[in-house]
């Protein structure tokens, strides 16, 4: 009933309209309807009204087909007008002739032309109210369309920017492990152990916007062991996260990637260790590390962050925030909407 509704609200709504303004044009002009005789004028134009758009419509839809707007807005304009006139003149000049006889006053000249002038105006007003509706109607759906491919074009940036994280990681992670073989054969095992669950996720999750932070939090652990074996006391990574905020939804690796960031762009020794806290704060989720710029930093396009920054402005209507770049506050802080 709602689906019902919501296609033909707006015909009942321009028939109920149309019935009025009819019905009062009745009630103050040349002719004396009785009460009865107005009911029953009422239902024909509003039995009319629906009828006539469904017929100005298919004359419409037929000259999309046949003369689309592409061709000339003038011509397809004058084509449709013409089309909306001729029918609707005819049908009322045919039902004129047949109904003449039972109007209770002999129709002058004047009746005729208002008549004459009414489908005129009518059928202009039909023709311009369908084509402004085509052009509407295409104007949303490039909106949608221009989003659409937004969307996608900033789901293929971070799926890149991944891609990119990925190999990176697999290398000082490669790097750590052929330090432990050599010294710490059943470390280098679990490290290896930890790597792979890492790695399974994210296969398992590449095409995937969204997964629960439960989810998430489980392939992170497995991540900040991997950190700890390869940091030691030089990182300390804490999580205070209500149960409420584990349900909500997350972008697949986005802990992995912000940790990363923090690892990348700061210093990480024992004398200065760096601190990197994850935490929520209702439906928002905040990660933020303590800032100690490096003095020279790795090869970066600065494009990381706001890649994945627009992929969640695609994902939830809340703000995605990044806060303490200039490094008054001590802290760099990613705040971002639980999906």
């Amino acid at each position: 009933m709602k689906a019902f509704w919501k296609k033909y609200r707006l015909r009942f709504l321009v028939a109920s309209v149309a019935t009025l303004l009819s019905t009062a044009g009745r009630v103050s002009g040349l002719v004396n309807y009785s009460v009865t005789d107005q009911w029953i004028w009422a239902s024909i134009n509003f039995a009319s009204v629906l009828f006539f758009w469904q017929v100005f419509g298919g004359i419409h839809r037929y000259l999309n087909r046949v003369l689309p707007f592409y061709d000339g807005v003038f011509i397809r304009l004058a084509a449709q007008f013409a089309c909306n006139w001729t029918l609707l003149g005819s049908i009322h000049w045919l039902s004129l002739y047949y109904l003449e006889e039972h109007m209770p006053v002999k129709l002058n000249i004047i009746h005729y032309t208002m008549m004459f002038m009414i489908d005129l105006v009518t059928a202009l007003g039909i023709t311009l109210a369908f084509t402004a509706s085509y052009f509407f109607n295409r104007w949303k759906e490039s909106l949608v369309k221009n989003e659409r491919l937004e969307k996608e074009k900033s789901r293929m940036q971070f799926h890149h920017l991944r891609n990119r994280v990925n190999p990176h990681f697999l290398f000082n992670a490669l790097s750590a492990l052929d330090g432990l073989i050599k010294t710490q054969p059943e470390l280098a095992s679990r490290f290896l152990q930890h790597l792979s669950k890492v790695y399974r996720y994210s296969l398992q999750y590449e095409d995937r916007d969204c997964v629960s932070l439960d989810t998430e939090l489980g392939v992170f652990k497995h991540f900040t062991s991997l950190l700890e074996m390869r940091y030691g006391r030089a990182l300390h990574i804490s999580l205070h996260l209500t149960p409420e905020a584990t349900e909500k939804g997350i972008v697949p690796l986005t802990l992995e990637m912000l940790t990363e960031n923090a690892l990348k762009h700061n210093r990480v020794t024992e004398e200065n260790p760096l601190y990197i806290r994850i935490f929520n704060s209702g439906d928002e989720l905040v990660v933020e590390n303590s800032l100690q710029k490096k003095k020279t930093m790795e090869t970066s396009n600065g494009k990381g962050l706001q890649q994945l920054q627009n992929l969640y402005s695609y994902l939830s209507d809340k703000p995605f925030v990044i806060e303490g770049e200039d490094g008054e506050e001590g802290l760099f802080r990613v705040k971002m909407p639980l999906l």
